[in-house]
């Protein structure tokens, strides 16, 4: 038979439960940051092209181990603080901006390439005494 525990040996146990809990969750906290410090530049880099092309899924890099941690698509987006969102929200303006702007990038690079031609072909000028 189980002898009763007194108020004061639960007491003591929940305690010491609840402490090794707390190093376990500290542990995996810990471990987290330490990934996001590792990888962090790789997480920002995946989140951007993520949201530029939505089409294109990018393999895993390294492969997950059983401790590593694994991270969803709202704590990194978390880490990205948000950036994500507005390229996606300005996604759609793209073909109306380049509409706009081919006209003047067609101009310029005619002109620049009159430019270029015609200092290529150009001999120097002789001076007039």
């Amino acid at each position: 038979m189980q002898k009763k525990q007194t108020p004061l040996e639960r007491l003591k146990s929940n305690k010491t439960r609840v402490q090794v809990l707390a190093q376990i969750q500290e542990n995996k906290l810990n471990a987290n940051f330490h990934y996001l410090q590792q990888n962090s530049g790789r997480l920002i880099l995946h989140g951007i092209t993520a949201a530029i092309l939505p089409g294109s899924k990018s393999a895993p890099t390294d492969k997950v181990t059983p401790d590593s941690p694994s991270f969803s698509s709202e704590i990194i987006d978390m880490t990205l603080g948000g950036v994500a969102n507005y390229f996606t929200k300005g996604k759609h303006l793209w073909p109306l901006a380049m509409r706009v702007a081919q006209p003047f990038l067609l101009t310029m690079g005619i002109k620049g390439a009159k430019k270029l031609i015609g200092n290529l072909f150009a001999g120097k000028k002789k001076e007039k005494r």
